[in-house]
């Protein structure tokens, strides 16, 4: 990607004024240029060398948390990935917990500093880390060979949507592992399975991957204006800013009902907007790119605090093998659940159009 060459430049050449700083005796400061370049390109550029480990989490070990115990609290839980199982992975010592993989080569390893003092969680996709048991080989053998998957539109979204879901499992894990060793012991019987939807600029028109369809889409961007359509042409919902650049926020209806004006949360140090419909708290979320599926512009959509979607898209992205097809805008859709449906389309829409820097 361009994106990320001009990241490495950039990185490359201040690693470089580092470099001609402590030449000039400013040790101090050109050190800390050296160090953060070398720390940026080590954690953004990790996957393109065969190693595609990251320390997602490092949860204090508060009350000596065994692996065993870890096993024992999330064994019956099921995951996107599958439940969990004890095995080895290279970066840890000893036996670790591990989700997965998914059919996508997906997992989450979590295990303990040799110290014991802290519980680690790293998600990957490099198999040749894991390490499984007699018995437990075939954990390896669920995987589909991508490089034998026709490339089309449902495809990517089964793989894109595993990968954005991923990254939000991780969270979600580590929080009930603190809320165990707080005293909180109310373990899901599942946690974060989802639908997948998408759309592109191609038809608009919002399918799942089973070739069902849900409706069309249809955006203007000068004054925004979101609306979605059933396939007979009736109107669904949308979502109009209110006012010049949406200064006075952004009305929404869905199925016949205003559901009131949705704000950007100013407060928040994200990019953040909240939606108060009298009933419930609607929250979108933005949340860190995923870059196994280039996705950007990643948001989580909340409802009175819970998690009920994950939304992602792609500006440029061809979902064919064709090398003569046109580029298409892409949108995929995870929904945790599927109360708000209609909703999770229209902010899919509206979380791209309002992201004008990838435009």
């Amino acid at each position: 990607m361009k994106r990320d060459w001009v990241f490495k430049l950039f990185l490359g050449l201040l690693g470089l004024y580092g470099i001609l700083h402590m030449f000039t005796g400013k040790l101090i400061v050109g050190g800390a240029m050296v160090v953060v370049a070398g720390a940026l390109y080590y954690i953004t550029t990790g996957t393109k060398k065969g190693d595609d480990q990251r320390q997602l989490r490092n949860i204090k070990n508060r009350t000596n948390m065994s692996i065993e115990e870890i096993h024992e609290l999330f064994k019956d839980m099921d995951t996107p990935i599958g439940k969990c199982w004890i095995g080895g992975h290279k970066w840890f010592f000893g036996d670790c917990v591990i989700f997965g993989p998914g059919p996508f080569k997906d997992y989450i390893a979590i295990g303990l500093e040799k110290d014991g003092r802290n519980i680690v969680m790293k998600s990957g996709f490099v198999l040749d880390k894991l390490e499984p048991k007699a018995g437990d080989e075939w954990r390896l053998e669920q995987i589909i060979d991508t490089s034998k998957t026709e490339v089309n539109a449902d495809s990517y979204a089964m793989f894109a949507g595993q990968k954005m879901v991923n990254s939000i499992l991780v969270d979600n894990i580590a929080f009930y592992i603190d809320e165990y060793m707080d005293g909180v012991n109310e373990i899901p019987d599942t946690l974060d399975t989802y639908k997948v939807y998408h759309y592109n600029s191609g038809d608009s028109i919002v399918r799942d991957v089973n070739g069902n369809e849900y409706g069309k889409m249809s955006t203007v961007y000068e004054p925004l204006s979101i609306i979605m359509y059933d396939l007979s042409g009736k109107e669904i919902g949308f979502i109009v800013a209110n006012g010049e650049n949406g200064k006075g926020g952004y009305n929404v209806a869905v199925n016949d009902k205003m559901l009131g004006t949705m704000y950007c949360d100013t407060s928040s140090k994200k990019d953040e907007y909240v939606l108060d419909t009298g009933e419930h708290e609607i929250r979108l979320i933005s949340f860190p790119v995923t870059r196994e599926a280039n996705l950007s512009c990643n948001y989580i959509v909340a409802i009175d605090g819970v998690q009920q979607a994950a939304l992602g898209a792609n500006l440029h992205i061809k979902l064919t093998e064709d090398p003569d097809a046109n580029s298409v805008e892409n949108e995929i859709i995870c929904a945790f659940d599927e109360e708000f449906l209609h909703l999770y389309f229209l902010l899919a829409d509206f979380m791209l159009t309002k992201n004008t820097f990838i435009r």
